[in-house]
């Protein structure tokens, strides 16, 4: 990807390597809720083209809650599954999502045995999907913080966005000669 490429390209750049006989500086400064920080585009791109933990402390805070409440789901789903009762209702034993939320295949005629929301009915409607009850709270602080971490992935590719284009010559630097040195083919 595109992302990618910059990335290696200023990882490069950071490491000093020469590029038709001129060395860059690249490492990329931006503003991030009011605070600067630096850090290298090696650092916040991952090689698939997303961002990586490390392109804030936001976002890896986020992240590390998001990781949290799906343990605390998964631990509870297990638990559920792990119940005697739990075999008489289930359709099949197994989790599965609907709508981004976590349901267990509860058999119709069963439904009243598993307190929580049905999210969905089978086609055959003999199966519904049920976001048990002691999930809900959860997974609404998981939705929640997926919006976050959306929102924040913007805010970050917005902010690096404006600070390479604005910079991307200032990472063009020649630090030995004082002077700007072509911009590599490859970010043209």
């Amino acid at each position: 990807t595109i992302a990618v490429k910059v990335r290696d390209q200023f990882g490069n750049i950071a490491a000093g390597d020469p590029q038709n006989g001129n060395y860059y500086t690249g490492i990329v400064t931006f503003a991030s809720s009011g605070s600067t920080q630096t850090v290298t585009l090696r650092d916040s791109i991952a090689d698939d083209g997303g961002l990586t933990d490390r392109a804030s402390p936001e976002l890896r805070e986020i992240r590390r809650e998001v990781r949290v409440a799906e343990e605390q789901i998964r631990a509870r789903i297990d638990a559920i599954l792990r119940s005697r009762e739990a075999q008489s209702f289930l359709q099949d034993a197994y989790v599965t999502q609907r709508d981004g939320r976590t349901v267990l295949p509860v058999k119709a005629t069963e439904r009243h045995r598993l307190r929580g929301i049905v999210h969905d009915r089978s086609d055959s409607g003999n199966t519904v999907f049920v976001e048990p009850e002691e999930v809900v709270e959860p997974g609404n602080r998981l939705r929640d913080l997926r919006s976050q971490e959306r929102t924040e992935v913007q805010r970050i590719l917005r902010d690096r966005k404006l600070l390479l284009d604005a910079k991307i010559r200032v990472a063009c630097i020649d630090p030995a000669r004082g002077r700007l040195n072509p911009m590599p083919r490859d970010l043209h």
